[in-house]
């Protein structure tokens, strides 16, 4: 293939992937193999809907080297291992929902539903090593070695699917959506006793076991101005729920410590205390209203949104299956600490 083809592939889909929802910010990267030795990838911290073939680096798959300006993604090297399995010639690495739910549910693997052509018998989860470490590398290989579909789970991290083609790989990661559903479906169908569930279903599980009263979930006037913020409010059923819980809810998901913070508070309806849980991380629970979330521009808000979202996804999932284990705080502040420093003023 030709390396402006191959470019030209890896920026519709990144385009794709902001469409889609698979992604928050720069988060995910996406490549296109060229021949045996070479692949093109995404650029580290770069909104993907302004690409270029500029932007677009070509590295070597074997000891990914690269020369020019642009920094190639964190992930180049988990792209380059799965480039190792046999036709494999297109690589995305997602941080959709239901795939990061599960990631954060401390399961080893969960067997698939024979109509899906793309993730063979099982889908393996591949144990936690912090973004861009030669340690997810590493355990991304070892899980590559086991499974024999088109798409890895990274512990508290995302997912990666791989395939012979762009069409192939974004159909592997619609299958990888509906099987990581239908897994945390057919759990809550057991814990909670019923035949038919919902998000609702699983909420008023979490609710019922902190004996908290199955609050109104529907989302009430809340007005929040913060001086030099952009400030959305997330009163999703989720974010609602959990905003009635007595702690604060800890990263679940990598990308949480990053873009949110080492923990998330949950204050009353008040604007001081609002104001002043986000001077410690970028989103606040206000107590029976949702999530306030803020950010310098409207695309940080946003961002915040929609991670703040996923966690409490994830929560639910994780307590759902019994496993709530969040990233331990050393490492979440470690990422928190990485990303205020360089990753934001990259941006």
């Amino acid at each position: 293939m030709k390396i402006d083809q191959a470019k030209d592939i890896v920026i519709k889909a990144g385009k794709e992937l902001v469409k889609r929802g698979l992604i928050a910010r720069t988060w995910g990267n996406v490549s296109q193999r060229i021949d045996a030795d070479t692949m093109v990838i995404t650029p580290s911290g770069k909104d993907y809907l302004s690409l270029t073939r500029d932007d677009i680096v070509a590295v070597n798959i074997h000891t990914l080297e690269y020369t020019g300006p642009v920094k190639p993604s964190s992930e180049k090297a988990v792209h380059a291992s799965c480039y190792q399995k046999e036709d494999v010639n297109f690589v995305i690495h997602t941080h959709q929902p239901m795939a990061s739910a599960v990631s954060a549910c401390e399961i080893d693997a969960f067997d698939t539903d024979s109509k899906f052509a793309y993730l063979g018998e099982k889908v393996i989860c591949a144990l936690y090593g912090l973004p861009g470490t030669k340690k997810l590398n590493k355990n991304v290989r070892a899980a590559l070695l086991k499974s024999k579909g088109n798409a890895i789970i990274m512990k508290k991290h995302g997912a990666v699917c791989f395939g012979k083609s762009f069409e192939d790989t974004f159909e592997t990661a619609n299958e990888l959506e509906e099987a990581c559903r239908g897994y945390l479906e057919n759990v809550l169908k057991q814990k909670a006793d019923t035949k038919k569930v919902s998000e609702t279903t699983a909420i008023r599980y979490v609710l019922d076991k902190y004996r908290i009263e199955a609050a109104d979930l529907q989302a009430k006037v809340m007005d929040v101005a913060i001086e030099n913020k952009n400030i959305l409010t997330d009163q999703s059923p989720a974010a609602v729920a959990l905003s009635n819980l007595k702690h604060p809810l800890y990263p679940m998901v990598d990308d949480f410590a990053q873009i949110v913070g080492v923990k998330m508070e949950s204050v009353n309806y008040n604007q001081q205390a609002i104001q002043s849980a986000l001077k410690r991380a970028d989103a606040v629970f206000v107590r029976g209203y949702g999530a306030v979330c803020s950010g310098l521009t409207m695309f940080d808000a946003e961002a915040v949104k929609m991670i703040v979202e996923k966690n409490c996804i994830a929560f639910i999932a994780a307590f759902v299956t019994g496993r709530v284990k969040p990233i331990n705080a050393l490492e979440s502040f470690l990422m928190r600490t990485v990303y205020k420093m360089k990753y934001s003023k990259q941006i």
